[in-house]
């Protein structure tokens, strides 16, 4: 690695905050004794009709256990209990017969723990079990016969990564009869898109004449005879949505509660395909592409088409309806190259493989806490803008490289993945712009960047309190100082039964706890959205390896 990227490193190090130590109000803790035990116990049932769930199977694990889990399976009465336990806290989840796998009080895999100790209440809880919802339905085409083997996309619209964005939950082909069922869905708002090829399709085999230049040289070239005489079953179907629209934007959005069976027919309707030809630089070289198209702003959805080379230089693809659409082209000559050009086909069109913008290249190292990062960690910038993200894996001493060839220029927030109790605490980068934990990237240039990362990490424990009394279930969010641009460093929780919370792996700063009450369905790491709540949160400054007790209230 250069030594640009070690003198990078040396001055993220050296620019590590040494913040002082904040006096936060204490937690009061009783004393253990262990020769007292307690109970847990309850019932399930039906959150939308209130009915007992027979043959439901209940889990707890103490959190400092997960490993010592006890079961037992409800009768007709729904009711379960958990004896002999010793003080402490405990993940209560269960699941059933039409109910997928869910904690207590469950948001988005956030639940509350249960807590027993003296005076604690652990008894006649009750666990309401959400039911799974389902989309199903069938995919037909303008006959209105059945289309097997269509692959068919479900997108749910949410905000689990802090603002509202669509993404994609499921994927299936349907069956033989053209039917398919996505089922084990939360509620939520959901749209299906599904992307095929008509069966009956002719995909025209292309021909080419030879003609003489000026300059005395044979050439191929398309014959003329090709679109006069073209079949009328050289056709494709656009990724369609439900309900028939051929736009992402235009899409009928399906919204599920907790227990609702949706149906989402899709009708197909063939347009006249359209041909994309790619010349190349020399007779020998050879060439691939592959075709993808943009679907809800955020996934590259690849596209089946059909390539033709008929040994002139050119690669013909055929079979795709018209549209916007990337196309990555891949050259296997003297010198391999790759690249990504956004076009538009409305038509019959021709490409040159030698123009366009090189692809981003972007040469790294991770340190973590000044030695290389291990290997089982990956690079991800991910855009909150376009929903896109560009990812490797570290290999040896610490480095990694991304060639982005279908980049989207703008601001990617950083992250390292797979590194346990380690997060990302520094960026700099040669050739793009860096704000906080975010780097701004240009299409068709060469970045340096290095990435700091510590395990001398901070933890702030705490109580959320509703008029000086502990609050179960309140949303905990850990809000860093200039938001904008430090999104890696939010932190979320939910109180337990107690109205404790725990936040792990707090990156050394200043920061303000919020406790919200009705919180769930807010876009949490939007600064507009927290400005209400940020007056009455608990503000302090965490230091590397420091512990933090504080009290919230909640909004």
């Amino acid at each position: 690695m250069t030594m640009t990227i070690l003198r990078m490193l040396c001055a993220l190090a050296l620019a590590l905050p040494l913040s002082a130590q904040v006096n936060s109000p204490a937690i009061n803790s009783s004393p253990v004794n262990s020769a007292l035990t307690f109970r847990i116990s309850g019932a399930v049932v039906n959150a939308i009709t209130g009915q007992a769930v027979n043959q439901a199977e209940i889990e707890i694990a103490n959190v400092l256990m997960p490993e010592a889990v006890q079961t037992m399976t409800t009768g007709s009465d729904g009711r379960f209990h958990f004896d002999n336990l010793v003080r402490g806290k405990y993940q209560l989840t269960g699941h059933g017969r039409g109910f997928s796998p869910q904690g207590f009080d469950d948001h988005f895999g956030y639940f509350t723990a249960i807590v027993v100790g003296p005076g604690m209440e652990s008894e006649n809880l009750i666990f309401k079990f959400r039911p799974d919802a389902s989309i199903y339905g069938v995919v037909t085409d303008e006959a209105g016969e059945t289309v097997r083997n269509a692959q068919v996309m479900l997108f749910r619209q949410g905000i689990e990564t802090g603002q509202e964005e669509i993404l994609q939950v499921k994927q299936e082909m349907t069956n033989d009869q053209g039917r398919f069922l996505m089922g084990h869905l939360l509620p939520g708002t959901y749209f299906v898109a599904v992307s095929a090829q008509p069966w009956y399709v002719q995909v025209p085999q292309p021909h080419y004449r030879s003609v003489t230049t000026s300059d005395g040289k044979t050439q191929m070239v398309p014959s003329d005879d090709d679109e006069q005489n073209r079949s009328p079953l050289d056709v494709a179907y656009p990724i369609t949505y439900y309900s028939g629209a051929i736009d992402s934007s235009e899409a009928t959005p399906i919204t599920l509660k907790a227990g609702d069976r949706a149906e989402a027919d899709v009708g197909l309707s063939a347009v006249p395909a359209v041909h994309l030809r790619i010349p190349t630089n020399s007779d020998q070289e050879h060439i691939g592409a592959n075709l993808s198209q943009n679907v809800f702003g955020r996934y590259s959805i690849p596209v089946p088409g059909y390539t033709f080379q008929p040994g002139n230089g050119e690669l013909e693809v055929n079979g795709v309806a018209p549209g916007n659409y990337s196309v990555t082209m891949n050259s296997y000559g003297k010198q391999q190259t790759s690249r990504t050009e956004d076009v538009q086909l409305t038509d019959n069109m021709k490409m040159d493989a030698s123009q366009g913008t090189p692809p981003t290249t972007i040469d790294g190292i991770v340190s973590l806490d000044g030695q290389p990062a291990p290997t089982d960690g990956f690079v991800q910038l991910y855009s909150r803008a376009t929903h896109g993200n560009l990812s490797t894996q570290i290999s040896g001493k610490g480095e990694f490289k991304i060639a982005a060839d279908d980049l989207k220029a703008g601001t990617y927030d950083v992250y390292v993945f797979n590194i346990p109790h380690s997060v990302v605490t520094g960026v700099m980068a040669e050739g793009a712009d860096v704000a906080g934990k975010t780097i701004t990237l240009k299409k068709g240039t060469s970045v340096q960047m290095a990435i700091t990362m510590s395990a001398s990490l901070g933890q702030v424990d705490g109580v959320a309190q509703l008029k000086d009394k502990p609050k179960a279930g309140a949303m905990i969010v850990l809000v860093p100082n200039d938001p904008d641009v430090n999104a890696s460093l939010f932190r979320r929780d939910q109180s337990d039964s107690d109205g404790t919370f725990t936040l792990h792996d707090v990156v050394p700063g200043k920061y303000t706890v919020i406790a919200i009450a009705d919180g769930w369905d807010l876009e949490w790491d939007k600064p507009s959205v927290l400005k209400p709540y940020m007056n009455l949160g608990q503000k302090l400054e965490v230091n590397p390896k420091g512990k933090y007790q504080v009290k919230v209230p909640v909004q």
